[in-house]
């Protein structure tokens, strides 16, 4: 009888970990997908139009360290007394399902 009653118990204890494991692994993806698609914009001091390049590598770099290889780069032009701004939209790494 006593055998019963410490299985139930480690059961039990078991299936709360893995309950447990399952909410912090499951809030952890909804925070980063929650990201995935926001525009961010940094100032920068280079003309993003004709050096381009640097706002891809920038964009490029930010995307993967949110583990995604998917991402938009855009240089947004002000009016001329405002500064440049590179902008940086992180994507989904998964690709669409096509049906």
């Amino acid at each position: 009888m006593a055998l019963d009653h410490t299985r139930s118990s480690c059961t039990v204890h078991s299936t709360t970990m893995l309950v447990a494991l399952l909410l912090v692994v499951s809030s952890l993806l909804s925070s980063t997908s929650a990201e995935w698609g926001r525009e961010e914009c940094n100032v920068v001091d280079y003309d993003c139009m004709k050096k381009w390049y640097l706002c891809h590598e920038s964009c490029r770099a930010k995307a993967a360290s949110m583990g995604s290889w998917n991402f938009r780069p855009r240089c947004k032009d002000h009016l001329i007394l405002q500064p440049m701004e590179c902008c940086c939209t992180v994507l989904n790494p998964r690709p669409p399902n096509y049906i």
